[in-house]
Parts: C-alpha cells; sequence; structure tokens
C-alpha cells in the first residue's frame, strides 16, 4: 500500500486518518492547528503508521515538504477547510488564504508530485441554499448563501482543470452535512454543525431555535459514513480524469432535526423546548442520483442513530 495524504486533520479529518490507519494504511496527515488540539493527533500514532506536520496549507514549501517526507503517494485527501459559515468564525482574509489558495497550493504540488488519485471532501451545498429535487454529478451549480461553500465550487474548477495532468485522476465528493461523535469535537456554536449543536444544547437544557432562514430539506450525513464514502471515491474505476459524486444519507428540514433532537432527549429524561420560526418546507425532498450510492456504506447510519449517539456522547461529557 502507498502512502495516503491527508490535507486538514479536524473533525473530518481524523475520522478519515482513522479509517485509514486501521485498514492499514500510512498516513502522512499535514493541519495548522486552528481549531484541533495536538492530544488529538498523537491518539492515532498508536493506530498505525501515522506522522502529522503543522503548518500553513497556503505556503509551498511546507506543502512541499509533505510530500518530501511521505515519498510515493497512492491518494492526497483534501479536507482542509475553514468550513463554517458563521460569520464570527474567522477574517475572509483567512479563509480565502485556506479555502483557495491553500487548495490550489496543494494540488499543483500534488500534481507535480505525479500524485494519482486527488480526493476534494467539496459541499452538496454547490448547488445551492435550495437544494435541487434531484442531485447528481451533472447537477449545475447555484449560489449555496454564503462564500464560504462558494469556495468549494471554485475548487471544483481547479480540481476539474488540473485532472488529467500527469495522469491525475479527481474526486469531488460534495458532503451532506456532517454530524456524529468523532475524536474532534467542537463545543463553540460557531464551528458546529446543526445536528451536533442541537444535542449539545439539549443536554444544557437550552431552547432549540429553528430560524427563518432555515428554508428547506438539507443533506446529511453520519462523519463515519462521510469518512469511508471519501476512501471510497479513491477506489472509483477511472472513467474521466474528474468527477464529482454527492454524498448523502437523508435530506431532512431543520425543523424536523430539531423535532428529532427533542424526542430523542425525552427518551432521556430530558425536557427540550424547541421554537420554530422557519416556513414549511420547500418544494420536493431531494433524492441522489443512483450513482452517487457507490460511495454508500452498506448500512448507512440514520439521523436517529446518530442523534442518540451524540446525546449520550455529551450526557458523558456532563457527568465526566
Amino acid at each position: 500500500m502507498g502512502t495516503n495524504v491527508v490535507f486538514g486533520v479536524g473533525y473530518i479529518g481524523t475520522e478519515l486518518v482513522r479509517q485509514l490507519l486501521l485498514a492499514g494504511h500510512r498516513v502522512v496527515g499535514f493541519d495548522n492547528g486552528f481549531n484541533t488540539p495536538p492530544a488529538v493527533w498523537d491518539s492515532l500514532k498508536p493506530l498505525g503508521n501515522f506522522e502529522i506536520i503543522s503548518g500553513d496549507v497556503a505556503d509551498p514549501e511546507a506543502v512541499a515538504g509533505v510530500f518530501r517526507l511521505a515519498g510515493p503517494v497512492e491518494v492526497v485527501f483534501f479536507t482542509a477547510a475553514q468550513a463554517s459559515a458563521h460569520p464570527d468564525a474567522a477574517p475572509w482574509a483567512y479563509t480565502e488564504r485556506t479555502n483557495i489558495t491553500g487548495f490550489r497550493t496543494a494540488l499543483d504540488l500534488a500534481v507535480e508530485a505525479g500524485v494519482g488519485r486527488f480526493v476534494f471532501a467539496s459541499s452538496i451545498k454547490v448547488h445551492g441554499s435550495r437544494l435541487p429535487a434531484r442531485l447528481g454529478p451533472d447537477t449545475p451549480y447555484r449560489w449555496p448563501g454564503d462564500p464560504v461553500h462558494w469556495t468549494q465550487a471554485f475548487n471544483e474548477g481547479l480540481l476539474r482543470d488540473r485532472a488529467g495532468r500527469g495522469g491525475l485522476r479527481a474526486v469531488a465528493v460534495r458532503l451532506g452535512i456532517v454530524y456524529g461523535v468523532g475524536s474532534v469535537m467542537r463545543t463553540d456554536p460557531r464551528f458546529m454543525t446543526v445536528v451536533n449543536r442541537f444535542c449539545l444544547a439539549a443536554v444544557r437544557g437550552e431552547v432549540l431555535t429553528v430560524h427563518p432562514q432555515a428554508v428547506g430539506y438539507q443533506a446529511f450525513i453520519h462523519l463515519r459514513d462521510a469518512a469511508s464514502g471519501l476512501i471510497r471515491a479513491a477506489e472509483l474505476s477511472a472513467g474521466t480524469p474528474f468527477t464529482a459524486v454527492p454524498l448523502a444519507t437523508g435530506f431532512f428540514t431543520v425543523s424536523q432535526v430539531a423535532r428529532a433532537v427533542k424526542r430523542a432527549a425525552a427518551r432521556r429524561g430530558l425536557r427540550v423546548a424547541v421554537v420554530d420560526r422557519a416556513p414549511r418546507a420547500w418544494g420536493r425532498r431531494p433524492r441522489l442520483d443512483p450513482a452517487a450510492g457507490r460511495l454508500l456504506p452498506e448500512r448507512p447510519i440514520s439521523l436517529a442513530d446518530g442523534i442518540g449517539e451524540l446525546l449520550d456522547y455529551w450526557l458523558r461529557s456532563r457527568a465526566g
């Protein structure tokens, strides 16, 4: 097995590294430590051959150092991003440097290093804040409602342009909203996805507020299924140099998520109030193109199971 390089060893990246190590791969990770404690990376090292480099993904010399250390690279996974659309999450200059300049730097140096496969963790939000009825590789781009997620559409364009150079095969995996328990569990609402945030709020006795902007269905996928889907994407048989695949295991409104959290919390003796200011679901529930099934596990984790797992995790954390 060749070496796998993972740019961005945070919430998604740590689970990706964990699964790669358990499968016997050597992994070199790269992260700037913006929102992940180094102790998390140390906890991965007993699982297998794992090395981590700290640095700025937009620094060509730092990124070149990753490829020098790794030697021959089989797959590059790019999960590095300032992914929060919250206006106070990070200055735009940081988001632009990480999401755009950093992506281009890692991609171009991967091509230069002769990497065969490049898997990009993109977002289903490249199809708009209101998702279309059907989602597939050729679904058009639409404004996602914030510039953070639009950087992912821009990066898909770069990936499409570079694919084929030096034999590079590239896959953009358009992930739904990722949730679930992982090695990196944030508690700052600015950096939490809605399912994780609602579950923590429920355990804390806080009101679950659904804002008026939460219109229509959103795509969701559990963290473990997202990571395994990224790994499967690297194993797709070569058809064209570039392909994009949407990946989600369910479509729900934020209002439905809030009610699901409330029901699961009640089964655990928690009283949760929901203030729902969102309009009714807009349009039909979206559906994935059958081709997306190639990346799904045989038994995906359901939203209900993921919510239960999160509530139990936060309850244990509170007790500890």
